[in-house]
């Protein structure tokens, strides 16, 4: 239901992996970095892009890497390409928990770089020679931040993560200066995206997303919801069942 640089549409199902206490599906994640990145924001029109993660998941799958961990499954890859400094944000984790995410890390990064070549910007790889592969200029640092307080909301956390995080702050030795969110906080913010999510100017079918929320027992969104960036259509608040 959201269209932007690829058509996407928000089913039921997924929906309902908003509820409480449910680990969020990947597609919703997806959905809601789409939604970002086409709002009429400056923040998300020049200083920030979004890569959706499926995007990585599908190239991780074409060159068949593959990592599952059962404590960790979603954090954040954050590039500043001017300070070509390249950064993992995860809410379980303060550094890489084994030779398998290093791997991983590295790949992404490589990933990164070659998005970052075919939009046009000069590659931050050294160069290659014929017994030695290009390698990654930058080490990938773990930024500090407060840890997730249970095991279900790593989904929430990279959304809302994706939406207030300013690469400016970021810094390896400190931790990020934001307050903790409590349980109680990340439901909120669950609540708050989905419908960000629906009401967002890219929904094509919000009538139809409407509909869908209420009959898997979404709360109806506050009159002014949490984000700082995200602009909904206040005419469609007003008209909800």
């Amino acid at each position: 239901m959201i269209h932007g640089d690829i058509h996407f549409e928000v089913v039921r199902k997924q929906f309902r992996s908003m509820r409480p206490g449910k680990e969020i599906d990947a597609a919703v994640i997806t959905t809601y970095s789409l939604a970002l990145n086409n709002e009429p924001i400056p923040r998300f029109q020049s200083d920030v892009h979004i890569l959706p993660p499926s995007a990585l998941s599908s190239m991780m799958e074409t060159y068949r890497e593959n990592y599952i961990d059962l404590h960790t499954r979603k954090w954040i890859y954050v590039l500043d390409k001017e300070k070509k400094t390249f950064f993992v944000v995860d809410s379980k984790r303060k550094d890489a928990p084994s030779s398998d995410r290093t791997r991983i890390n590295k790949f992404a990064g490589n990933m990164i770089d070659q998005l970052l070549v075919y939009a046009g910007y000069h590659s931050l790889l050294t160069k290659g020679t014929r017994s030695k592969p290009p390698q990654i200029s930058w080490f990938p640092r773990y930024q500090q931040i407060h840890e997730q307080p249970n095991a279900y909301d790593c989904g929430t956390f990279v959304m809302k993560w994706m939406e207030v995080l300013d690469p400016t702050k970021l810094d390896a030795h400190s931790r990020y200066p934001i307050e903790d969110w409590s349980t109680e906080d990340l439901q909120g913010f669950r609540n708050d995206i989905i419908w960000q999510i629906i009401l967002s100017s890219q929904n094509l079918h919000i009538q139809k997303a409407i509909q869908g929320a209420i009959e898997t027992t979404i709360h109806k969104p506050s009159a002014a919801l949490r984000s700082p960036y995200v602009q909904v259509n206040t005419d469609e608040l007003k008209n909800l069942p």
